[in-house]
C-alpha cells in the first residue's frame, strides 16, 4: 500500500481514535499528523507494511499514551456513551447527562492501556488486531479486555 492511499484511507480513523483517547481536538490532530509522519518516514526507507492499519493504530496509541503520561492531568479525557436520540423532556436529558458523567468519570480512572483496549474493541477491532496494535499476546486480550470492563463497571457502580 502506498503512503497516499494509507493517508486517504486511515487519516480520519486515526484522528477519531486519538481524539477518543486524548479528548482534545488539537492534540488529536497533532497525534494524527505525527503518526502519518512516522508512516511516511518508515515507508520512505523502502519498508513495506503487511497491515498498515494495525501499524498506524499502534503508533497512534503509543503517541497518545506518551502524551497522557507527559501530562499529569487527565481532565481532558472525556469519553462516554454516544447517543443520537432526541430528548422528549428535560428530565430524560438530565438522566442521560448523569449517566454519561458516570461513564466518563469511570473511564478517567482507568489506565491508558485499559482505555485504549476498550476504545479499540469499541471500534470493532478483532482480538488479533488489538494484540498487534497494543504489542501484547493475542491470548492475553480477552482477559485484559474483560478486566478493563470489570474495572469500569466497578467504578460506575461506586
Amino acid at each position: 500500500m502506498e503512503f497516499d492511499q494509507a493517508y486517504k484511507e486511515y487519516y480520519r480513523l486515526i484522528y477519531i481514535f486519538a481524539y477518543r483517547i486524548i479528548g482534545d481536538k488539537n492534540y488529536a490532530m497533532d497525534i494524527t499528523q505525527e503518526t502519518f509522519v512516522k508512516l511516511h518516514n518508515y515507508m520512505s526507507g523502502s519498508n513495506s507494511l503487511e497491515n498498515p492499519k494495525a501499524w498506524l493504530y499502534r503508533v497512534a496509541a503509543n503517541i497518545s499514551n506518551n502524551h497522557l503520561k507527559r501530562n499529569s492531568t487527565f481532565n481532558r479525557i472525556i469519553r462516554g456513551i454516544q447517543k443520537d436520540s432526541q430528548y422528549d423532556n428535560i428530565e430524560s436529558e438530565l438522566i442521560n447527562m448523569e449517566e454519561k458523567m458516570l461513564v466518563r468519570n469511570a473511564l478517567k480512572k482507568l489506565s491508558s492501556k485499559d482505555r485504549t483496549i476498550l476504545q479499540l474493541y469499541q471500534d470493532g477491532f478483532s482480538y488479533a488486531e488489538i494484540a498487534e496494535i497494543m504489542g501484547i499476546k493475542k491470548t492475553a486480550i480477552g482477559k485484559t479486555l474483560s478486566r478493563a470492563i470489570e474495572k469500569c463497571a466497578g467504578y460506575i457502580e461506586r
